[in-house]
């Protein structure tokens, strides 16, 4: 969210005519100014009616009469980002750095979009460079950050998120980003540390306390973290984390009942998460409620109805309620779906269920 936040920042320049239309580009100075404005005035209207498809029409012709404007590869290459049309994004965001190399605004871009593509030494470069322009581009350190830790490498992706709470002590997300790392590396008394410094400075945030329960939670002490997560709850209801994480230590303990509460309300939340719906119907599985796995798989399929798992699971959960007929449709699809995947392990298990149905009435 930070980085797309940042990389939002561009369409406010890009947008902005005056700034595109540089009096310094002799190329500007040979074309009518009206032709580029009202491209530009065109893919911003678009733009704003979320025709992302006919911005970038409006940008690449914009672009075409005008190759050596900096800011409009930035705005055209940020449209391409919404796209996911990573590749050519990355080019004119090289092209404006070509003409501009302190574009600031253009580094953060290609790291973004580097990072996109995996392309990691170049992400790093990017935001490396941005920081050094700008030493108090906090968007910048993130996304550093971040592609350390993509890169794997966290010691790097560590010291840069405590440049992070040098510069903005009060920025409580530096604390949770590290101490989550150090977590990763079961340094958990470090990562206590770190999260009681961010509980002095926000005392009332529930990503701390949800993150303080993690913590704890993690060191085998559930009452304790129940007992955060809770108080996460009572600041923010809707805190998802919270409530899962108040799932897990409900399954943990053999408390299906209350974890099964705990993960619908994490489903009421994220309702385009099939993950959570399996968890409760692995759980109603566990107690023989084979109408609530039932119930849960066909949600998982509302989200996804090409979830070849989840098609042989309600097969499979319906074979065992005696509804042969839906079963059979159910692992047929799920069959289906496996063998478009190249799935052969997949499709012998839909044919092993098959073949316990009974034979169907011509």
């Amino acid at each position: 969210m930070l980085l797309l936040k940042g990389l939002r920042n561009l369409v406010v320049v890009g947008f902005a005519v005056g700034g595109l239309l540089s009096s310094g580009s002799a190329l500007a100075q040979r074309l009518p100014r009206s032709q580029v404005s009202d491209l530009i005035r065109q893919g911003r209207e678009l733009w704003e009616r979320d025709d992302v498809v006919g911005a970038i029409a409006a940008y690449r012709q914009a672009v075409t009469l005008e190759p050596k404007n900096a800011q409009l590869h930035v705005s055209l290459g940020f449209l391409l980002t919404q796209q996911e049309q990573y590749a050519e994004a990355l080019r004119h965001f090289d092209l404006a750095l070509g003409l501009d190399r302190r574009n600031v605004r253009a580094h953060m871009a290609r790291g973004f979009t580097a990072a996109k593509l995996q392309q990691f030494p170049q992400a790093i470069q990017s935001y490396e460079r941005a920081i050094q322009l700008d030493r108090k581009n906090l968007d910048a350190y993130y996304g550093l950050a971040y592609v350390l830790t993509r890169a794997e490498r966290v010691p790097q992706a560590q010291q840069v998120y405590r440049q992070i709470m040098t510069l903005a002590p009060r920025d409580v997300r530096a604390y949770l980003h590290l101490s989550y790392l150090l977590q990763q590396q079961d340094k958990l008394r470090e990562a206590s540390a770190v999260l009681l410094q961010a509980d002095r400075i926000a005392p009332l945030n529930a990503d701390v306390w949800f993150a303080i329960a993690s913590a704890l939670a993690a060191e085998g002490k559930t009452e304790e973290a129940l007992e955060k997560y809770q108080r996460a709850l009572s600041l923010d209801p809707r805190h998802a984390e919270a409530n899962q994480g108040i799932g897990d230590i409900m399954q943990q303990r053999g408390n299906f009942g209350e974890a099964i509460a705990a993960y619908r309300r994490v489903a009421a939340l994220r309702r385009d998460d099939p993950q959570v719906h399996w968890l409760i119907a692995r759980l109603y599985l566990e107690q023989n409620s084979l109408s609530g796995a039932i119930v849960s798989f066909r949600q998982i399929l509302s989200i996804d109805p090409n979830d070849p798992d989840a098609h042989l699971a309600l097969g499979d959960a319906l074979g065992q309620q005696q509804r042969w007929g839906e079963a059979r449709q159910s692992l047929e699809q799920a069959e289906a779906l496996f063998k478009q995947r190249n799935n052969s392990d997949g499709v012998a298990r839909a044919r092993r269920l098959l073949q316990q149905l009974p034979a169907s009435r011509p």
